[in-house]
């Protein structure tokens, strides 16, 4: 019987026996494989979690279930044929491959090292990074008294008859053994003492001291065959209570440090007797042999978020033994399916990654560091177009001023790291070089002087976690260390004005190249089929002009719609249940006159989505929820014919959830209709529209709050308008003395920047004020402050938001932004509510603005050219 799937409830290959369950004999089924199960049904039968969890065919028809019946899809992908590798840098890989059993191998070879040092010390960036790794090792492992010292100093002697793990160490993760506490800030995601361990590898190889390898190496060895017993606990109990399968790496990882037993033998191996080397190549066999990581047990279009890049570490494990006694090359391949898979899928055709920066930046890493494994080995996924266009999207992403990369979703609006090994693939990449220079901007003027004195007065975990080593020491660091280019401005790049993604629903539009351009982002996400870490924010915004943002998101983890830039409906947004659904596209253009992106956000209000695969199927409030089948044709072809994959979405294994398709949450807040349109209008006075059209019931009045997310420091000013009937105001950035107290609103020199809105078809005409209220006020535009949790537990953060209020039938909001310096001319605004349009009117320009009754279209003719259609 085999030990892959469920203990004696599937029978072996080639067996002819049949088995019994529940008193009913069972047909004979072939074996499990790492990446499927023979008989899900069986699965749930046997596990009592799994057969307590509702059928999601409970709440389907079986027109509905038999969607999901027969073959997989076959998905049409980029060829070997479509990479283009021409301009890779293929010296920076290093020599070829040794044979097997020569260390190390995985990422370099001995005899690159010095080419490595090199290239190392040649850039500021490669400079600060030796310099902050010496530091910390040398008041960590290699400063006596402290508890790496500690045990470092016992464990290359072999004095470990003292040295226990805690007795809650399955749980906790510590990596540091009892009555030892770690002088660094730690991180979850890598196992402290062997990183550390990893580290001090690394730099003692590009240091030539051969006395040091052998140390850490022999320290290393003794540390693994101390936590060996609490591995081989881990992993059985596990599979004995069915919650992690023996064969899985995630959840497991963690116990096993990520890649750092890999790494720790890989740069070691070479100062290892051959009784350390057999011992250190068993272990790696033991965890990986037979084994998959997240997406490797599933179909290949799932393989979209970053935890399937982020489980790369387990090929890096992998091959620290390749090709030596108990290498697996079956899950060596397994992983390149993946690789590809996230290629494919984790980015748009555009290049546009799916889920945010902040997330995707240590997955992006293992997946890179998958990447250089293949193409040392002859199979190059670098020139891999959706890949290869990814350097566009973030460098499209970065507002005018540069102090912004935009992008949705938990963590959003990071800057990418990995301009610098895009750089140095492909020296000539002028695209690239863009994002690096706004990267390294503060590296402009590095001195390695000053930046020792400015550590020596620092403590340790004042510097940085340890995830700091990350590149350094994985051998990755030649590969972030480049020269930018600070000349480099979007001019010499070629790139357009504006960058549209059709599939991932994205538009990022910019007046003009100026610093000072008007700049927009807005992203509807009608590629949603799985889910990630994206927000309720379908249609969100974000607005920049004159080097300042103005309109932003409430929290980088803030998930409801009411942290973002959208409609709320009676004081509620949208359905705010498990994930987010997908959205409808309905216009995305790009003209010399202007950008716009219009969306269908009415599912958006009217459910979420969630899957039996998924956590939230068995969240308390679940019980409460009323499903039904997602049906949309698209997300039907992702789940069709995959009920044999051992993948869970997002996380969960077989053991923890059954299979499903994704499913509809009805929501509390249902619309009949909802429309948005976000629209960049360019010319001598270039300007941000958005139009908005929603129908909740089409018959009882409602209250309609339009929410415009702010940085803390803008507030609406006093500032003298020409616009009688037209709500309007002004905003800036204003001094105050704390969060919460502005103080006197002072006069704002001229010169400032700031931000003119108005709403055009609010005829408001009652006593003029500055809204800036912590009540209710009776203002049609108001800011409001708000307590968030804080970024780290148990604190709290004001935040900023202003509001257009009004109640009617339909929420139909036509407000007009625009960026501009005190002193500049504000324009003077009509609106002809019989006709449904505005005029706006400079001395220069005049713009009308025809709004459609039935959508949220519009059409704008200037000067008698038409240059918005509907």
């Amino acid at each position: 019987l085999l030990t892959s799937g469920v203990a004696g409830a599937f029978s072996a290959a080639g067996s002819a026996s049949s088995f019994s369950f529940c008193g009913k004999a069972a047909p004979v089924l072939p074996a499990d494989t790492p990446e499927k199960i023979a008989d899900p049904e069986a699965l749930t039968a046997a596990i009592p979690r799994l057969k307590e969890t509702r059928d999601w065919k409970d709440f389907a028809s079986s027109k509905e279930i038999a969607l999901f019946d027969g073959p997989e899809k076959v998905w049409e992908t980029p060829e070997v044929s479509d990479y283009d590798l021409s301009g890779f840098n293929s010296a920076l890989l290093g020599s070829k491959v040794p044979a097997p059993g020569v260390h190390p191998r995985v990422f370099f070879n001995y005899e690159d090292l010095p080419m490595l040092r090199k290239h190392i010390e040649s850039t500021p960036m490669g400079q600060k990074m030796l310099i902050q790794n010496r530091f910390l090792l040398d008041r960590t492992i290699y400063k006596p008294g402290t508890a790496e010292n500690r045990m470092f100093e016992l464990l290359k002697a072999g004095k470990t008859e003292n040295l226990k793990f805690p007795d809650d160490e399955l749980d906790k993760k510590t990596f540091m053994f009892k009555g030892f506490k770690p002088t660094l800030r730690t991180t979850i995601h890598n196992g402290y003492f062997p990183y550390l361990l990893q580290a001090a590898q690394f730099q003692a190889l590009l240091d030539g001291d051969e006395k040091r390898s052998a140390e850490l190496a022999a320290a290393a060895v003794n540390y693994w065959k101390l936590r060996k017993p609490l591995i081989d606990k881990f992993i059985a109990e596990n599979e004995k209570n069915h919650t992690i399968p023996a064969y899985f790496w995630r959840g497991k990882h963690q116990i096993v440090a990520a890649d750092n037993l890999g790494m720790n033998y890989d740069l070691g191996a070479r100062f290892m007797s051959e009784d350390d080397r057999k011992f250190m190549r068993s272990l790696i066999s033991d965890v990986t042999r037979g084994g998959r990581a997240y997406g490797m047990n599933g179909p290949a279009r799932w393989a979209e978020t970053n935890w399937v890049s982020w489980d790369m570490s387990f090929l890096v494990t992998l091959m620290s033994i390749e090709g030596e006694d108990g290498f697996d090359p079956d899950a060596r391949d397994a992983a390149e399916r993946t690789l590809k898979g996230f290629l494919d899928w984790g980015f748009s055709p555009a290049g546009t990654i799916f889920e945010t920066n902040g997330k995707n930046g240590a997955g992006l890493q293992y997946a890179l560091e998958a990447m250089i494994i293949f193409a040392r080995r002859g199979k190059n996924y670098f020139g891999h177009p959706h890949f290869k266009k990814n350097m566009v999207m973030q460098a499209q992403s970065l507002t005018p001023a540069g102090d912004w990369a935009l992008n949705n979703g938990t963590w959003g609006c990071a800057k990418t790291n990995f301009a610098a090994p895009m750089i140095n693939f492909y020296p000539g990449d002028k695209v690239a070089g863009l994002v690096l220079a706004n990267q390294y901007a503060g590296m402009k003027n590095f001195d390695p002087v000053k930046f020792k004195d400015e550590l020596n007065r620092m403590k340790p975990n004042q510097v940085a976690r340890l995830g700091f080593f990350t590149a350094a020491a994985l051998g990755m660091t030649p590969y972030y260390c480049a020269v930018p280019d600070f000349s480099l401005d979007r001019k010499n790049t070629d790139m357009p004005l504006d960058y549209t993604d059709n599939r991932h629903g994205l538009l990022y539009a910019r007046s003009s190249n100026s610093p000072d351009a008007v700049f927009m982002m807005v992203e509807a996400r009608p590629d949603f089929s799985t889910v990630g870490h994206q927000h309720f924010d379908a249609g969100h915004f974000y607005l920049a002009g004159n080097g300042k943002i103005w309109a932003v998101e409430n929290g980088p983890k803030m998930n409801n719609a009411s942290a973002h830039n959208t409609v709320l409906i009676d004081n509620l947004g949208y359905a705010d249940i498990s994930a987010a659904p997908k959205v409808r596209v309905l216009k995305l253009e790009s003209t010399p006159d202007a950008a716009q992106l219009m969306s269908d956000v009415s599912n958006a209000y009217n459910f979420g989505w969630t899957n039996p695969a998924h956590y939230s199927w068995t969240l308390p409030e679940a019980k409460d929820w009323k499903l039904s089948v997602e049906t949309d044709p698209e997300v039907v072809d992702v789940y069709r014919g995959t009920q044999h994959y051992r993948m869970r979405i997002w996380g969960d294994n077989e053991y923890i959830q059954p299979w499903g398709p994704m499913m509809r949450i009805a929501g509390k807040n249902p619309v009949v209709k909802a429309e948005r349109n976000s629209i960049l209008v360019r010319g001598k006075h270039p300007y941000m529209l958005q139009s908005e059209f929603i129908v909740k019931d089409g018959k009882d009045e409602h209250d309609y709050t339009w929410l415009l997310q702010l940085p803390k420091d803008v507030r609406l000013i006093k500032q003298k308008l020409p616009l009688p009937c037209v709500a309007s105001a002004v905003l800036a950035a204003v001094p105050s003395g704390d969060d919460w107290r502005m103080g006197n609103e002072p006069a704002i020199p001229r010169g400032t920047p700031a931000l003119f809105i108005a709403s055009l078809d609010d005829d408001y005409t009652g006593v003029r004020g500055i809204g800036n209220q912590l009540r209710e006020s009776p203002l049609p535009i108001r800011i409001v402050q708000q307590l968030r949790s804080g970024m780290h537990a148990g604190t709290t953060e004001a935040t900023s938001r202003l509001e257009i209020n009004r109640r009617a039938v339909n929420g139909n909001f036509k407000i007009l932004m625009m960026p501009f310096k005190m002193g500049d001319e504000i324009p003077g605004i009509s609106y002809d509510r019989k006709n449904n349009r505005a005029e706006i009117k400079w001395k220069n320009q005049t713009d009308v603005i025809e709004f459609s009754n039935t959508g949220s279209a519009v059409k704008i003719v200037r000067d008698g050219r038409e240059i918005v259609r509907f």
